[in-house]
């Protein structure tokens, strides 16, 4: 009871969201650790990355590590969602190329603007609602830049 009061407030909830969905998205996805640890290895010259560690909520102590943790990949964390949204753009690309379905389909502003591509996703939906052979053509780079 005691740690559950001293641990109200520690972090702002913004904060304590982001540490606490960072631990589940790779906790639960042996997919996405697999794409984190390449990326970061290709980044830090082979070095293999720390876990991300889970904030306890009875063990305040906790906390400082697994922010700590977070801070020290932050660049990589960071490429590794904007490699995400770039694969869903190009999967979204793909189909409105075979004229599929996704037309309409965008990401929240609240997505694209916290990982820092909002401009390249707003350039990638007016291109992709241009003709249908400059959206081919456009997705033909997309495929063979990834």
């Amino acid at each position: 009871m005691v740690t559950l009061h001293a641990s109200d407030g520690t972090l702002p909830r913004n904060i304590d969201y982001m540490v606490r969905e960072t631990y589940s998205w790779f906790s639960h996805s042996s997919k996405s650790q697999l794409a984190y640890k390449r990326l970061y290895e290709t980044m830090n010259d082979g070095k293999t990355p720390l876990q991300i560690t889970r904030v306890c909520d009875t063990r305040w102590l906790s906390v400082e590590p697994a922010v700590t943790r977070i801070l020290k990949q932050w660049d990589i964390l960071r490429s590794h969602s904007q490699v995400t949204v770039n694969s869903i753009l190009c999967v979204r690309s793909g189909l409105q190329r075979r004229e599929t379905c996704c037309y309409s389909y965008e990401l929240p502003r609240s997505v694209t603007s916290k990982i820092g591509t909002m401009q390249a996703y707003s350039d990638s939906y007016k291109e992709g609602t241009s003709s249908s052979a400059s959206r081919i053509e456009d997705a033909d780079d997309v495929i063979s830049f990834l």
